[in-house]
C-alpha cells in the first residue's frame, strides 16, 4: 500500500516549481515578494493502539496555501513529514478525508467500530480534519479508539481533597446516545485504571480514587491507562509525557506568576487550598513568617514563650512556630499591647522590610544589579521602608510596575510567590569576593546594599511589625 506522503509528491513538486517561477518573476519585477503559508505553532500528539507515537509540545504547522489557515488535515501533513517512517494512510468518505491508520493502527482491525479521532483543545471537532482551522497554541491530540463501541473515557484529575484528605479522583465526562443518537452526558468515576502519579503506581478504586504517599499540592506528575481485556483497545485516553498537574485557577501570565506559584508549590513554600491556589488572594502576618519559615528549613525555635495574646499557641496551630522563631531573630515585631496581630494583610513595604531583615538574619550580601529610580508615587513611601524598597528594587526582587512602586497596597500570594523565587534566584556573595556597598545614599533613588538589619523604625508605621502575609492560610 502507497503512503500518503506518495501520493502528494508529485502535487508537492509542481508547487514548488510554480513557486520559484512566481518568486523569479517578482524579483524580476523589483516587487516584494509575500507569498508563504499561513503557519501556527501549537502542540501536536498522535496516540496509537497501545503507545504515544508522537509528541511536539511545540509544533510548527503550515497551511497548504497562501490564503486558508492550517487545518487539521496540514497537521497530519506536517507530522508524517516530521515522522517518514511511519505510515500515515487517509481515506475519502462522503464526509471527506479522514485519519484512516498511522502505522500498524488500522481502522476496523480490533474492534467493531475502532478507528482514528482528535481533539482540538480538549473539544471533539465538529468539522472533518480538512474544515477543522487551528490557532496558535492549540493542544491537538489524534487518537486511536473505539469511542462509540467499547468507550473511551477522558480523564480528569481532581485534587481538591489531596491537601485534607490524601485523596485524588479521576473522572470523566461520558457521552452516550440513545436510539436516536440524541447525546445524554454523565459524570462518571474512571475506575480500574493503572495510574503512575510521582512515579509511584496505583489502580484507581471503583470510585476512581488513588491515595498516593507523595504528592504536591499540585504539579503532580500523572499518567493513566486502561486497556479493553479482548480487543487491547484503549478505554482510557492517555495523558502527554510531560503532564503535571495544576491550579485549576492559575494560568499562564506574560509576568511569571505561574512558573512562580509552581515553584512555591513544589518546594513547599506556598500550599494551596481545596485543591486551588486563590493567587489573587490577600497574605496575612501569619502566612508570611511561615512562608519564611519553611524557606529557613522550619527550624526548632529557641523559646516556648507565649509572647502574644492573639496568637493560637496549641499544638495544632500552623504559624505558632513561625512567629516565635520570626519575633527571636527579629524579622517581624509585634504590634503593640502585647499583640501580633496574625490575621492583618501585609503591605508591599511591610513584605520589602521583612524581607530585608530576612536578610540580614542570613547574613547574606548581594550584587546590585540596578540603580534605583524615583517612582511616581514616591511620597506615599514611609520612611522606615525606603532602604529596604530600594534594596529589593536594586536586587531586581521587587521592580514596580508601570512607573509606580504602590509601598501601601496589599501584597497578594501570586505575588509575593514570584518576589520570593527573585530572591531565591539570587547567588549570595561568597567569602573573599568583593562586598556590595550596605550603607544607603542619601538620595532616596540612590540606595546600594544589601541592608541587613531592617531601617524601619520600630514604633512608627512600623508597628504593624515589617511585614507579614500573603499566602492566605498556607496549609
Amino acid at each position: 500500500m502507497k503512503s500518503f506522503l506518495s501520493k502528494k509528491l508529485p502535487s508537492l513538486v509542481l508547487a514548488a516549481a510554480l513557486m520559484l517561477s512566481l518568486g523569479a518573476a517578482a524579483l524580476a519585477d523589483d516587487e516584494p515578494v509575500s507569498d508563504a503559508a499561513p503557519s501556527v505553532k501549537l502542540s501536536l500528539r498522535v496516540e496509537g493502539k497501545t503507545e504515544n507515537v508522537f509528541y511536539a509540545p511545540e509544533f510548527a504547522v503550515a497551511a497548504a496555501d497562501t490564503d486558508s489557515k492550517p487545518t487539521a488535515l496540514d497537521a497530519i501533513n506536517a507530522f508524517a513529514i516530521a515522522e517518514p517512517g511511519i505510515t500515515v494512510r487517509l481515506e475519502e468518505s462522503e464526509y471527506g478525508q479522514y485519519l484512516a491508520a498511522v502505522g500498524e493502527d488500522a481502522e476496523k482491525t480490533a474492534a467493531d467500530m475502532d478507528g482514528w479521532m482528535f481533539l482540538v483543545n480538549g473539544e471533539s471537532a465538529v468539522a472533518g480534519i480538512s474544515a477543522t482551522e487551528l490557532d496558535d497554541g492549540d493542544v491537538v491530540v489524534f487518537y486511536y479508539s473505539d469511542e462509540y463501541g467499547i468507550g473511551l473515557q477522558h480523564p480528569t484529575v481532581d485534587e481538591s481533597r489531596l491537601a485534607a484528605e490524601g485523596v485524588v479522583r479521576f473522572t470523566s465526562r461520558d457521552t452516550a446516545y440513545d436510539e436516536n443518537w440524541n447525546a445524554v452526558v454523565t459524570v462518571n468515576p474512571v475506575a480500574g485504571a493503572s495510574v503512575t502519579f510521582n512515579g509511584d503506581e496505583y489502580v484507581t478504586d471503583e470510585n476512581g480514587e488513588i491515595r498516593p504517599e507523595n504528592y504536591f499540592a499540585s504539579y503532580n506528575k500523572v499518567q493513566i491507562e486502561r486497556y479493553d481485556e479482548e480487543t487491547g483497545v484503549p478505554t482510557v485516553l492517555r495523558y502527554a509525557a510531560d503532564y503535571e498537574t495544576s491550579f485549576p485557577d492559575v494560568e499562564a501570565d506574560p509576568y511569571g506568576y505561574d512558573t512562580a506559584i509552581r515553584w512555591a508549590t513544589l518546594n513547599g513554600v506556598i500550599n494551596g487550598a481545596e485543591g486551588k491556589f486563590n493567587p489573587g488572594d490577600n497574605m496575612t502576618r501569619a502566612a508570611l513568617v511561615t512562608v519564611l519559615y519553611r524557606i529557613d528549613g522550619s527550624p526548632e525555635p529557641e523559646t516556648t514563650d507565649e509572647q502574644f495574646s492573639d496568637v493560637d499557641y496549641s499544638e495544632t496551630s500552623w504559624y505558632a512556630a513561625a512567629v516565635r522563631w520570626a519575633t527571636e531573630n527579629e524579622i517581624v515585631n509585634g504590634a503593640g499591647d502585647g499583640k501580633f496581630d496574625p490575621n492583618k494583610n501585609i503591605t508591599r513595604q511591610e513584605l520589602a522590610v521583612t524581607l530585608e531583615r530576612y536578610i540580614g538574619y542570613k547574613g547574606l550580601a548581594y550584587v546590585v544589579t540596578q540603580e534605583y529610580v524615583l517612582f511616581a508615587d514616591e511620597d506615599e513611601i514611609a520612611d522606615w521602608a525606603k532602604n529596604a524598597l530600594q534594596l529589593l528594587y536594586k536586587l531586581g526582587i521587587m521592580p514596580g510596575r508601570d512607573g509606580t512602586m504602590n509601598p501601601q497596597g496589599i501584597a497578594q500570594r501570586a505575588e509575593i510567590a514570584l518576589l520570593l523565587q527573585r530572591f531565591d534566584a539570587l547567588e549570595p556573595l561568597t567569602s573573599g569576593e568583593p562586598e556590595a556597598d550596605t550603607e544607603p545614599d542619601t538620595e532616596p533613588g540612590d540606595e546600594t546594599a544589601a541592608e541587613t538589619e531592617g531601617d524601619a523604625e520600630d514604633g512608627e508605621a512600623e508597628t504593624a511589625g515589617d511585614a507579614a502575609d500573603t499566602a492566605e492560610a498556607v496549609g
